[in-house]
């Protein structure tokens, strides 16, 4: 869809105002749309005429691409409801001419929150591979297993909750990381059914995005997002390096022609993306995350010189809890400096409505509970202002 080096584009959580819980946000409502609440094991509360509102507000800001967090789990429990959902996305997307950056896998959901839910004591740091465990494979106990856990989460943060949002999961997405190291080398791993699982979603994957729309639209695949915890000790480095290796792999193999990919380094990741192209990782770009306007220009020359060759972007940046009204901030220097990429959400999401974006989606709890579309109004003139010259709908 885009040259890697053309992209300005935004990070996407999907159902602005309802739900930060990647899984459900990947899974069609099948049971009950009047209230949005799930009600059988395969349920989730994507909504198509949401997600036209939110690309609708988007495009019209001028964005080119998005970036969003892909679902394992989704995938795990509803497979035809995964690709459904998909399919609508890709859809709507080459309807507006936008690409997609798609994050296979990510480092941030293994972290506080998922430990802070361990309210059974259990070993999550084992994350998606205990769930599955004590589900005994069968994907409507997952998911239940998962609400369980995630509404007991959600109760003990009630005071940084919408009152009409209790009921979803703080959790983002627990198969997004599982500390795959745990179990070894991705050759090694003893648990075949999990194993199984991985491998068959990562074929599918790449099966999905080889073909039609969804091959329009694609920009590239982020294979694992910040997963810079795990290169800190060495044969953690090895075996996640190895397993991100497996993950380009799988999904490679289902298409013609390589594939534009990345790791999202946390930082500047300086002394981390060649070690990872020299273990086997065929990376076509250099992405960075930066939240700290002081410090931005000396991330972005790290990041140049640890990518060499290859572009570089900036896939995450702009933290509204203390850069509010000062994107311009960032902007000047990425501008100066000829470097584009992905901002930090431009819409407010559900969990955090006061720390992201600059627009909100207007609705009252039931219009989100029944799915119906939005308006959008801005909240940050400022920042949106930058925003749209930046995209080049503004001057």
């Amino acid at each position: 869809m885009n040259r890697i080096r053309d992209i300005k584009g935004c990070n996407y959580l999907p159902m602005a105002k309802r739900s930060q819980d990647v899984t459900l946000a990947w899974l069609p409502v099948n049971g009950a749309p009047a209230t949005g609440l799930p009600t059988t094991g395969s349920d989730g509360v994507f909504s198509g005429s949401l997600l036209r509102s939110e690309l609708d507000a988007i495009k019209l800001a001028g964005f080119n691409s998005i970036r969003v967090l892909g679902s394992f789990m989704s995938y795990y429990i509803n497979q035809a409801g995964w690709r459904q959902v998909l399919d609508i996305l890709v859809t709507e997307l080459r309807a507006r001419r936008m690409g997609l950056t798609f994050q296979v896998w990510s480092g941030i959901p293994s972290g506080s929150a998922a430990l802070a839910i361990d309210v059974g004591g259990g070993p999550f740091l084992r994350g998606a591979q205990f769930l599955v465990e004590i589900s005994s494979y069968l994907p409507s106990t997952l998911l239940s297993t998962h609400w369980s856990l995630a509404d007991a989460f959600t109760a003990s943060q009630s005071a940084i909750t919408p009152a009409n949002e209790r009921w979803v999961s703080f959790w983002p997405e627990p198969f997004a990381s599982v500390e795959w190291d745990t179990q070894g080398a991705y050759a090694s791993w003893a648990d075949t059914k999990f194993k199984a699982a991985v491998t068959n979603y990562l074929t599918d994957l790449g099966a999905f995005f080889s073909r039609g729309a969804a091959l329009e639209v694609l920009d590239s695949f982020d294979l694992y997002n910040e997963p810079n915890v795990f290169f800190a000790d060495a044969t953690r480095k090895t075996n996640v390096s190895s397993f991100i290796k497996t993950t380009h792999d799988l999904i490679r193999a289902q298409f013609s022609n390589p594939i534009n990919c990345t790791v999202g380094w946390a930082g500047s990741g300086s002394g981390l993306n060649r070690p990872l192209i020299a273990a086997g990782v065929p990376l076509t770009y250099m992405s960075f995350h930066t939240y700290a306007r002081s410090t931005l220009s000396t991330a972005i020359s790290e990041a140049v010189a640890e990518a060499g060759e290859l572009p570089t972007l900036i896939t995450e940046f702009y933290d509204t809890r203390i850069d509010s009204g000062l994107i311009a901030g960032y902007l000047d220097v990425l501008d100066a400096a000829g470097i584009k990429g992905y901002m930090w959400c431009y819409l407010m999401n559900g969990h955090w409505p006061a720390l992201d974006g600059v627009v909100r989606g207007d609705g009252t709890a039931a219009t989100l509970l029944q799915n119906q579309s939005l308006t959008h109004s801005t909240v940050n003139s400022a920042d949106d202002n930058r925003i749209r010259r930046w995209t080049g709908v503004a001057s």
